[in-house]
């Protein structure tokens, strides 16, 4: 065999390993490809045990339920929200009286003339929050007055507010004056600070 034919006849040989390694490489992706699309058909299915609850059972767990029921004071899904039990008459009808709020801070004469406490003009400084709702025509014994940590209820013959406060408060701290002649019900409530509140975000 001359060089000439020995070179063609490798040559060859290898053409034709690259084109069987081309051929088993797409075989493998065509298998691949198959696989995946039956995976994808076949619907999932729950792996375990699976039981199958007869018309007895379902009875039997009815009944175990009625009698959870009788043991405790009272269902959970019947209970009221906290509105309604601070609103007991949310659609009465009754209009908003006029409200304000307000604040107050304790400051002493370094903070007023010398500037020297660490004290804002921001509300994040403030103590307290009043709440002025005015009342015209009612009197001290038409005035029925709820208050908790955030919200407030108060309300007369003729007028009713129920909305939710702008900070939290110390309720039980509270006090309430009326003014008789210009029929405005003041509410002072001590505000709970931001690092001292459970309640806080973060």
């Amino acid at each position: 065999m001359k060089f000439s034919e020995l070179s063609n006849t490798c040559i060859s040989m290898s053409m034709f390993g690259d084109i069987t390694g081309l051929s088993n490489l797409l075989a493998e992706s065509a298998d691949a490809e198959k696989k995946r699309t039956t995976a994808q058909a076949v619907p999932p299915s729950a792996t375990g045990t699976t039981v199958v609850k007869g018309r007895n059972d379902i009875l039997a767990t009815n009944k175990k339920e009625k009698e959870k029921d009788l043991a405790s004071i009272w269902e959970t899904e019947k209970l009221p929200i906290e509105d309604a039990l601070l609103c007991t008459s949310e659609s009465d009808g009754r209009p908003v009286p006029r409200y304000e709020f307000c604040y107050k801070q304790t400051i002493g004469t370094e903070d007023t003339f010398l500037g020297m406490g660490n004290k804002t003009p921001a509300t994040t400084d403030c103590t307290h929050l009043i709440v002025k709702v005015h009342f015209p025509g009612a009197t001290m014994r038409d005035l029925d007055l709820d208050v908790t940590k955030n919200r407030i209820r108060a309300e007369s013959k003729d007028l009713k507010l129920f909305t939710y406060l702008p900070v939290n408060v110390y309720h039980e701290k509270g006090k309430a004056q009326f003014d008789v002649k210009k029929s405005v019900l003041t509410v002072t409530l001590p505000i709970i600070s931001f690092f001292d509140d459970p309640d806080r975000p973060y």
